[in-house]
């Protein structure tokens, strides 16, 4: 029985180093171009050598974008957060974040979510700390977590965090020295080559020095051998970032006193002396304190801080990592108050992260930069968001876009390797345009790219790649996409500017009176029939009355009005015969004017009586000098002493 048992475990080592010599992840697709239509059935591939673990993402997402930033703080726990490391146990995640104000050490638990809060905070706190606190690694090495930790100013200290199989545990903490080595300690940076043996880069800021620490194929050495490597032109090194690409390493330096940044090769072992040094810089590169740079899809891409200017840049390496970069100031995003160190970007679930330490304000910044959710399994639409098979099912995608498909092969091994394909996916609905307002009178157009369809078809049955719209309508396109030849359409609803200007109906007015005619607030100008910029005015006459004004979109609109003149009734009949029915002219309609006189004639022209309306007295007894005038008809003259015209007519007296 103990024969056997020696066997099996022969067996298990002669194995496993025959399965880590993978040429890394590869993986093919039914498509040659990776362009296809939505909803077309997409089946991978897998090329990669034998490997343990499979890890794809079919959202994978692009951080060279725009990320959705978020902070947040707690005083009681974070005191000058300086650098931070993030490691994933059983339980989920942990942030750890040394302060560089009160020398501990706080550890932020997330649980598996990444984008919530955080569920607890534990303050770590050991008597070998050494005063001013900075750089921080979080590993996992077999089974066991190590934290390596670089701290103190003139005299540095390397001290290691011993959590065993789980981080939730009290670290063990021991002082592995170093202190000739190490000035004013900054960044600290592990990685385990392809061979299973870890090495340390440690920025001595004070001595302008990187210090590489040997610890071989176990990170619980107590006497790791120390290098100093010989990089020229060092100022102030702050941030480390060490990263391989598909065959050498190189490690990415900030100078923070210099402004620059420092590229230095290893070639194809971490272990190697400095084979190359180079710098590059970018006239918005001020403070830079930390780097850290990731594989994105088809390029890598790097995220610098400016400790003192209050943002962070983003590097593009569209050459690769022997290229100069192409810098982007993305700013403070509302979240950063004197960045200092940054985490790794984190893969977790569909989304990726990036957590930003902030100095002045005690708070910790997150951008997050979600993944897609288009992904559906072709034989039952399932949404697929990752995979840990060999060789994922067949699915597709349900809109068109371009969309990362990742796989990550070993992932927490040495041979780690991660590669990714761009997948253009076509037809469905292409994109003329929002739907959208235009100014009434006003044409908008809309068009579709001639490099990407073909054949198009509007509404109307007309086949160019534009079309002019004069009225509010809905508008619709019928096209081919090119080169995989779906079919795409796209629909747009044109409307005017709404339009709430209205002077009112047509109306009429007495003589004497006036009204008001009111276009209404929040237009940005007004222009009325008599010059008037206001929004309302007051006629007193009839006539036809108009206004244009001026909408916070700039379009002019133009309403108006017709004001008749209102005949104020006057009665031309009376029988003043005692009978106590109709008895006087009754002229209370002209109750309104203040100051009128009433003049009669006969109908020969000749003046019998005048008279003006006092004390509510607005009626005619049909009698001069107090005798009734015979029946007959009567002219009159009502004069308004305001400058209105005088009314005429007659009045016919009965008995």
């Amino acid at each position: 029985m103990k024969q056997y048992t020696r066997l099996v475990l022969i067996i298990i080592f002669v194995l496993l180093p025959a399965l880590s010599f993978s040429q890394g992840a590869q993986f093919d697709t039914n498509d040659d171009d990776n362009t296809v239509c939505t909803e077309e059935s997409i089946d991978i591939t897998n090329q990669s050598d034998s490997s343990y673990t499979y890890d794809w993402h079919f959202c994978y997402p692009d951080i060279s974008g725009q990320p959705t930033p978020t902070a947040f703080s707690d005083s009681s726990v974070l005191s000058g957060p300086a650098f931070m490391s993030m490691a994933r146990d059983s339980t989920g995640y942990h942030l750890f974040v040394t302060n560089h104000q009160d020398t501990t050490i706080t550890k932020l638990a997330f649980n598996n979510d990444l984008s919530a809060s955080p569920v607890s905070d534990t303050s770590i706190e050991d008597s070998a700390f050494p005063g001013d606190l900075q750089g921080i690694s979080i590993q996992k090495d077999g089974i066991n977590y190590y934290g390596f930790v670089v701290g103190g100013k003139n005299t540095g200290h390397l001290l290691r965090l011993d959590f065993g199989t789980s981080l939730s545990n009290t670290p063990a903490v021991n002082d592995l020295g170093f202190d000739s080595l190490l000035t004013s300690p900054q960044d600290i940076e592990l990685m385990q080559d392809t061979s299973g043996n870890w090495s340390a880069f440690v920025a001595s800021a004070s001595r302008d020095s990187i210090v590489r620490f040997d610890f071989g194929p176990s990170l619980s050495n107590n006497s790791p051998a120390a290098s100093d490597l010989q990089i020229s032109s060092l100022s102030y090194p702050a941030g480390i970032e060490v990263i391989r690409d598909s065959i050498n390493y190189f490690l990415f330096i900030t100078n923070y006193n210099g402004k620059f940044i420092t590229r230095a090769a290893l070639g194809d072992d971490p272990k190697n002396d400095i084979q190359s040094s180079s710098s590059f810089t970018d006239r918005m590169l001020q403070t830079p304190h930390d780097i850290t740079i990731v594989k994105n899809c088809r390029n890598y891409t790097g995220f610098v801080v400016n400790r003192m200017e209050d943002n962070i840049m983003r590097l593009n390496f569209n050459n690769g990592l022997t290229s100069p970069p192409e810098f982007t100031d993305m700013g403070s995003q509302d979240v950063l108050y004197h960045p200092q160190g940054l985490t790794e970007v984190i893969d977790a679930d569909n989304d990726r992260f990036l957590f930003i330490s902030n100095f002045a304000s005690d708070s910790i910044a997150r951008f997050q930069y979600p993944g897609c959710e288009s992904a559906y399994e072709t034989s039952n639409d399932n949404q697929l968001i990752t995979s840990t098979d060999v060789n994922p099912p067949a699915y597709y995608y349900d809109e068109p876009g371009t969309f990362n498909i990742m796989l990550q092969t070993d992932k927490g091994l040495p041979k780690e390797s991660k590669t990714c394909q761009q997948m253009e996916v076509q037809g469905g609905a292409l994109n003329i345009g929002n739907d959208t307002s235009m100014c009434p009178g006003e044409t908008t157009t809309l068009s579709l790219d001639e490099n990407m369809y073909e054949n198009p078809t509007w509404q109307d049955d007309s086949e160019e790649f534009t079309y002019l719209v004069d009225e509010p309508a809905q508008y619709w396109v019928n096209a081919v996409s090119i080169p995989a030849e779906c079919d795409a359409s796209d629909t747009v609803t044109v409307d005017y500017y709404e339009d709430d200007l209205y002077l009112g109906n047509d109306t009429a007015i007495q003589q004497g009176r006036t009204i008001t005619l009111d276009a209404g607030t929040g237009y940005t100008s007004y222009t009325w029939f008599n010059g008037d910029s206001v929004p309302s005015v007051e006629v007193n006459e009839p006539g036809n009355y108009y206004v244009e004004v001026t909408t916070p979109e700039t379009c002019t609109l133009r309403d108006s009005i017709e004001v008749e003149s209102l005949e104020v009734p006057i009665p031309n009949v009376f029988t003043p015969n005692g009978d106590g029915i109709n008895d006087t002219w009754d002229l209370n309609t002209l109750s309104v004017y203040s100051d009128i006189e009433v003049t009669i004639y006969n109908r020969y022209g000749k003046l019998l009586t005048r008279f003006k309306p006092e004390n509510n007295a607005w009626a005619w007894d049909g009698k001069v000098n107090g005798d009734k005038l015979p029946p007959d008809t009567y002219w009159y003259q009502i004069e308004y002493n305001n400058a209105l015209k005088p009314k005429n007519g007659f009045v016919t007296i009965k008995y």
